[in-house]
């Protein structure tokens, strides 16, 4: 059974629990509001969903301080989903650019063949699973962070706010989720189509370049992420749904 085919077979089994949840819930939070417009499984009960946006913790994200000058930098799991094959097809034809893939799943052995025929293996590097501290040292080298996911199972990217927390540039993928809307175009950060190797290269080879570019994305973005995207803010948003909704609570 391939992983989608699975996705959906859970989604049939988990169905009927969380239809009832759903019906007993006073209140829905969905991080972003491409989620409770589009979501089928919650358009019945619109009323009750309020837009939450996720938000980082200060440490070690907004510590870092990054130099931009290593290679481009993927951080996921190694799944179909995640497009990591398109974005080897896009760095096959940029040559000079170098990507460090940081992740496991069951897709690697794919990809390392993908690597192989393409002659990249000069230029990818396979990292394997870090922690926090990890990806943080790795941001702080990056050139940027690409997120090349190709459908609306990346429901919003979490690590672009991350990337963006430490002051480096993103490109991510135009999908019906919350991942466009963490950022602004071309200001803090690229968007490109999904599943297009040469739309990605386009944006690769412009991070690359364009030092003008990258440095207001670097700046614009770490603003938008303290402005928006701050944990206190969203702990202090989902205490307010709290309040509203469960009076006595305490909260």
């Amino acid at each position: 059974m391939c992983i989608r085919d699975s996705q959906k077979l859970g989604r049939r089994v988990l169905q009927p629990l969380i239809t009832a949840c759903l019906q007993r819930a006073v209140g829905v939070s969905v991080a972003a509001a491409a989620l409770a417009d589009r979501s089928p499984v919650l358009a019945a009960w619109r009323a009750k969903v309020a837009v939450v946006p996720f938000g980082i913790a200060a440490k070690p994200w907004l510590d870092v301080t990054a130099s931009g000058d290593g290679p481009f930098l993927f951080v996921g799991r190694l799944v179909p989903y995640k497009g990591v094959d398109v974005l080897l097809d896009a760095l096959a034809q940029v040559p000079g650019a170098a990507l460090e893939i940081v992740g496991e799943g069951p897709q690697e052995s794919a990809l390392r063949q993908q690597v192989a025929d393409l002659g990249l293996r000069e230029r990818v590097r396979f990292v394997g699973t870090l922690d926090e501290a990890g990806i943080a040292a790795r941001l702080a080298a990056a050139r940027a962070l690409v997120l090349p996911s190709v459908d609306a199972s990346e429901a919003f990217g979490l690590v672009q706010l991350e990337a963006m927390g430490a002051g480096v540039p993103v490109v991510v993928t135009e999908l019906p989720t919350g991942v466009p809307e963490v950022g602004v175009p071309n200001e803090t950060g690229l968007l490109v189509p999904p599943g297009d190797p040469e739309k990605l290269a386009a944006a690769i080879v412009r991070l690359l370049t364009d030092d003008a570019l990258r440095e207001l994305i670097v700046r614009k973005a770490r603003e938008r992420v303290l402005k928006d995207f701050y944990n206190k803010d969203h702990i202090c948003r989902l205490a307010e749904i709290y309040r509203r909704e469960v009076p006595g609570l305490g909260v």
